[in-house]
This record gives structure tokens, C-alpha cells and sequence, in this order.
């Protein structure tokens, strides 16, 4: 991944990163219709989820000291109805992480991976007890990971850029001769009309780097649904998590987080494939 553009910002800015399991156990289940209301349990663990922090401090133009802790989650997603509302959501991460960031200070994203629990509250599984006792340790986690990162604060140089991964993407909704219709199954030649949906390919990296030009934290924003392994009945994080994953290896001791793009009627070009997908997926967002 390309990195065109760097900032110098010395002792100006801090970063500090980490990174906490919150797999949930099998009974947490998975969205399977969104129509129907429907979840099912997981049978087993493809690829662990996990929660990717990177923390930030630097000072307001006024000179006041300032953090900020951006969480990824290898999460379908979360709404106010699962976790007892946001404010209090955050709260209590803030309690965990021993109060080292304020509750404001804590940005949450979700990868939504579809093989993740379904944490949206579209189905009842919120309502569980298993749901809930899981939710509990996933704000323990958080917090952890806060923390952990916050204490891992060290001067840093911040760099970003961005690139073009074309193809990876397509707007999942074509126009036909019959309205407008859903990719898959993908409408027959005679009654397409269009496939010229909005599409974002672009491909943009933040790093933050310590002063021996060591990686500390990589942030990857990129649009497309994870749905690869989507009604699939193994936890995995998708694309993302593969791609996550792929980077941490690459650089070893640095933590990388992965941000997804406004991905409502973005698909991959071919849906419950399988974890070779979102392996060839990953692969091509890394090179690009």
C-alpha cells in the first residue's frame, strides 16, 4: 500500500495502538434474514473477531491536550436498541479503559462482516441472555484495548495516501426493464438496462509511525459489503479481517484497522462464496 503524501508532526502527535479478541460463543448467532427477522447460532470459529484500536493525542490550536480512540470492529453492526443505548454504551468503555479517554472521545466502527453476530437488533437475539453476558465482555475488551493503546502513547509522524482497486466493487442494483432489481441472482441480458450505479473504488491509508520510522498503527478506508461468507454458520471477520490480518503480518508489531466506506448498494461481484474470496479480496486491496 502506497503511502504518497507525508506530514511531519514530531511531538505534536501521539499514537498508540492495540488490539482485543470479542468472538462470541456459538450460540450468539448470525443474521439470516433481514426480511424475516431470522438469526441462527454459529457451528464453529472460521477466523477469530477482533477489536482494533488506535489512540491519538495531540493538542487544539488553543494548545489543550486532546485524545481520541478509534475503534474497528469486526462487527455486522450495532444500534442503540442492542447495547442499552449509545451514551451508556460508551460509558461503560470508558469505565473499562480506567477512564483514559472521556465517553466522547470514542469513535466505534464496524466492518459489518455478515458472519459476525447480529448485533444490529434486527432480530430478537439481542434480547438473550447469551447476547447480553457477550456485550458485556465485548465492552471489557474495548476498554482494554483502550487503555492498553493509551499507555502505548509515543510521538509519532502521521502519513496518508490513496490508490484505486477497480473491479473489486459493483453496485448491486441494476436497472432493468422491470424496475429495479437486486445483483443476485444477476437479471437476464434481455432486461438490463444498466449497470451504471455508483460505485467508490478508492483505496486511502493513513500511518502513524514512530520516530524510528517504525509502524505503530495503519488505517485502511475501502467500500464494499463483506458478505463473501454471508449465511455462512462460522464466525469470521470476512475481507476485512483477512485483509487486517495480511497487513499485521506484513508489519510485524503494528496494528492495522480496517474502515469501511458507504457500502449500501456496493457488493462484491459474487456473494456466499467463501472464505477463498474474501482471501483473493483482501490480497487485492493490500496490493493495490
Amino acid at each position: 500500500m502506497a503511502v504518497r503524501d507525508r506530514i511531519s508532526v514530531e511531538a505534536s502527535l501521539a499514537a498508540g495502538a492495540a488490539v482485543r479478541d470479542i468472538t462470541p460463543p456459538l450460540e450468539v448467532g448470525l443474521l439470516m434474514s433481514s426480511v424475516e427477522g431470522r438469526w441462527q447460532p454459529f457451528e464453529d470459529v472460521r477466523k477469530p473477531l477482533l477489536a482494533r484500536v488506535v489512540a491519538l493525542e495531540g493538542c487544539s490550536p488553543a494548545g489543550v491536550a486532546q485524545r481520541v480512540a478509534i475503534v474497528a470492529l469486526d462487527l455486522l453492526a450495532l444500534s442503540g436498541k442492542a447495547v442499552g443505548g449509545f451514551d451508556e454504551f460508551k460509558t461503560r468503555i470508558a469505565a473499562a479503559a480506567n477512564h483514559v479517554m472521556r465517553p466522547e472521545e470514542i469513535v466505534l466502527a464496524c466492518t459489518h462482516s455478515h458472519t459476525a453476530p447480529e448485533s444490529g437488533a434486527i432480530t430478537d437475539l439481542y434480547r438473550t441472555e447469551a447476547f447480553g453476558v457477550w456485550m458485556e465482555r465485548v465492552v471489557s475488551q474495548i476498554g482494554q484495548a483502550i487503555a492498553e493503546a493509551c499507555s502505548a502513547l509515543q510521538p509519532c509522524e502521521f502519513a496518508y495516501g490513496s490508490a484505486r482497486a477497480p473491479g473489486l466493487g459493483i453496485h448491486r442494483r441494476f436497472k432493468t426493464t422491470r424496475g429495479i432489481m437486486m445483483s443476485h441472482p444477476e437479471p437476464p441480458a434481455d432486461v438490463l438496462l444498466s449497470r451504471d450505479g455508483a460505485v467508490d473504488d478508492s483505496v486511502n491509508v493513513a500511518t502513524f509511525r514512530d520516530g524510528h520510522g517504525r509502524l505503530i498503527a495503519l488505517l485502511v478506508n475501502a467500500t464494499c459489503h463483506p458478505v463473501y461468507e454471508m449465511c455462512t454458520p462460522s464466525v469470521s471477520p470476512d475481507y476485512p479481517g483477512e485483509l487486517t490480518s495480511m497487513l499485521d503480518e506484513s508489519y510485524q508489531g503494528a496494528v492495522s484497522l480496517f474502515l469501511n466506506g458507504a457500502a449500501g448498494n456496493v457488493n462484491p461481484s459474487s456473494v456466499s462464496s467463501g472464505p477463498a474470496e474474501s482471501l483473493r479480496h483482501a490480497a487485492a486491496l493490500a496490493k493495490s
